[in-house]
């Protein structure tokens, strides 16, 4: 679905990098300069808006599954995110408890240079998916979910990558040896059926959005699948989009 036409396109008539670490940066803040160009031919007045880029840009988000009792499961996270303990430094709607930084979240990674096409997404899922739960799944057991949503595309372009991924024996696993950085230093995991992880979406649970959108995603695949009407076009399995 393609935005209305009403905007024909909207062009950088400059851009400036106001912000970046002096060390080892990670995040630049551009202030951008832009214009509006309508359908009618018709330009906007300039405009500033300030975006955020990332070292490394897009994202991989692993759906991994297994059957426990019969169940569908999925494997959920322990994720540190500092940037949670400067909430209450900003004004907010109501009072919340002190964050820990800590919230479950699906597994994920950043996708690297060397990470390009169909088979750099899943090889990016195969060493995620061993760094952050422990377990090893060959690419070619990995497929990519069609699509590639933007998080917060108020802010920073980035996509999200989803794939899926299934273990058949979960407790034919090591510890996890995360990317070596106290950010990743003793996370741990959990198998929450299906079902169980909707209703903690339902509950407001679960606070990570690209993890309630992954949960959501496979609660409809297995709906469809139940009711009969499910196949794999819902997945790239290859390199060429189906």
């Amino acid at each position: 679905m393609q935005p209305q036409k009403n905007i024909e396109k909207v062009v950088v008539i400059s851009q400036q990098k106001t912000g970046e670490a002096s060390q080892n940066p990670y995040l630049s803040i551009y202030r951008l300069t832009l214009q509006n160009t309508y359908a009618d031919g018709t330009t906007s007045a300039l405009y500033p808006y300030d975006a955020v880029l990332r070292k490394w840009l897009d994202a991989v988000v692993i759906i991994l599954t297994a059957r426990i009792d019969g169940q569908l499961h999925i494997c959920l996270r322990s994720a540190i995110r500092p940037p949670l303990l400067l909430r209450n430094q900003c004004p907010i709607p109501f009072a919340e408890p002190s964050p820990s930084g800590v919230i479950w979240e699906l597994p994920a990674g950043l996708l690297e240079a060397k990470d390009v096409g169909e088979a750099g997404i899943l090889r990016r899922a195969c060493i995620e998916i061993e760094e952050e739960t422990g377990y090893v799944v060959p690419m070619e057991k990995i497929s990519r979910m069609r699509g590639a949503p933007l998080l917060t595309p108020g802010t920073m372009p980035e996509r999200l990558w989803y794939t899926v991924a299934e273990v058949t024996d979960i407790s034919d696993r090591s510890d996890p040896r995360g990317d070596g950085s106290p950010v990743e230093e003793n996370a741990t995991i959990q198998w929450v059926s299906l079902e169980r992880a909707v209703g903690l979406c339902e509950d407001g649970a679960i606070e990570d959005l690209k993890t309630e959108l992954g949960i959501r995603r496979m609660a409809a695949w297995q709906s469809k699948m139940a009711a009969g009407h499910g196949n794999q076009s819902w997945c790239n399995q290859s390199g060429s989009e189906k």
